[in-house]
């Protein structure tokens, strides 16, 4: 597994590639309203993608070591359900029972497969 540094310097190339290649296709999608629109879309969402990774916490974003996590039948329920799926999916690498892990899993997940998605950077909530 890659540190968070590598992963966040191998996205960023990824969608630099992405985006010289898009500029050559907008360059020819120009008569193309449709094509020209989806590609100023994706450019927008690369560049949003690429504001996240440029963000290095610093000593002035410190967050507490420790966070509460209220437990009403609706987080239990979530819990639960993550728990039935991992206990299906070892190869995840995350034990069923350790609350830590599951969280950081979770989190982990969202932030690769929403958040860094630059096609997920334009929709809204519902649209997700």
């Amino acid at each position: 597994m890659s540190t968070l540094k590598e992963f966040r310097a191998a996205l960023a190339l990824k969608n630099e590639r992405r985006t010289r290649y898009l500029r050559i296709e907008f360059a020819k999608a120009d008569k193309q309203e449709k094509k020209k629109a989806e590609i100023e879309n994706e450019v927008r969402g690369i560049l949003r993608v690429r504001d996240i990774l440029e963000h290095d916490p610093t000593a002035t974003d410190q967050q507490p070591k420790q966070v509460a996590v209220s437990t009403s039948e609706r987080e239990i329920w979530y819990r639960e359900a993550l728990k039935a799926w991992l206990a299906k999916h070892p190869e995840v690498g995350v034990e069923p029972d350790n609350n830590a892990g599951l969280y950081r899993f979770a989190l982990e997940f969202f932030v690769n497969q929403v958040v860094l998605n630059v096609k997920n950077t334009t929709l809204s909530y519902g649209e997700l």
